[in-house]
């Protein structure tokens, strides 16, 4: 049986301007980003965004509803912080709504599952994503890779190493099912180019193409997946890789010079 990924380009029957436009007290903030000329986004992944010290002292101005999990968009100084969803219809669903906002420009940061151990110490700049998930299906048509955006992954890269974070470029596989990673498909995946695995990016990639938007990712390890176990990372020691809240003051300031440099 041939897999179903019709790629169909025709008329849209819900786009995300005319969800907005029946649900106008949830998108109330639509202008007023607009006229403040805010155009970029910092995508995190957290599970307590209310409890985090930084966000606490950003304004919420939208959320954005993905089935049960309301995603928290805050607006710090002259960008959004976006917390997404786990999955790719959840980022896909994100990035689609804020461009009602005006967002052209998106930066992710997300955890990932190392499966190259040369490089379990750093950090990945993603110059490609594996698609095999099945969101970006529906927005670009069928092929292995998706890009991110070069220059803005150059960009970040570069404020990654003014910060003496240990970073390279690479390929990350983006997969919908984390429990059926199996020998074969990492072998298979590893010989594909990918360094890590996670869930959203091939997604976030492909909508980014298919709007005209612009998207770059950052990946950190939060486990290591390889032929003999699996090794889980996270813990509260405190180190930059392995400390969420950490992790965010430093993206923070590698976003914030990022931005500093581009201007």
């Amino acid at each position: 049986m041939i897999p179903i990924t019709e790629y169909y380009d025709d008329e849209i029957f819900l786009t995300p301007e005319k969800f907005a436009s029946v649900c106008p007290n949830e998108f109330k903030n639509v202008e007023r980003i607009k006229n403040l000329g805010i155009q970029t986004a910092l995508i995190i992944f957290m599970t307590y965004p209310e409890q985090n010290p930084i966000l606490q002292n950003c304004e919420l101005v939208f959320q954005c509803h993905l089935g049960s999990f309301l995603a928290n968009v805050y607006l710090k100084d002259d960008y959004l912080i976006a917390i997404a969803g786990l999955g790719g219809s959840a980022a896909a669903g994100l990035m689609e709504e804020l461009s009602v906002f005006g967002i052209k420009n998106f930066i992710a940061i997300g955890s990932a599952g190392c499966i190259d151990e040369s490089v379990k110490d750093k950090f990945v700049v993603v110059d490609s994503a594996i698609r095999d998930e099945g969101a970006s299906y529906k927005y670009l048509p069928p092929d292995i890779y998706v890009s991110t955006d070069n220059d803005l992954s150059t960009l970040l890269y570069d404020a990654l190493l003014h910060f003496n974070c240990p970073a390279i470029r690479g390929t990350t596989w983006t997969t919908d099912a984390f429990y059926r990673e199996t020998l074969n498909l990492i072998k298979k995946r590893r010989e594909q180019g990918a360094v890590c695995v996670e869930m959203e990016c091939a997604s976030f990639s492909a909508v980014a193409k298919k709007k005209g938007l612009r998207f770059a990712q950052i990946l950190y390890f939060s486990d290591v997946v390889n032929e003999t176990e699996w090794k889980r990372t996270i813990d509260s020691e405190g180190h930059y890789n392995n400390n969420r809240d950490l992790m965010l003051e430093l993206i923070i300031k590698v976003f914030e010079f990022m931005k500093s440099i581009n201007d």
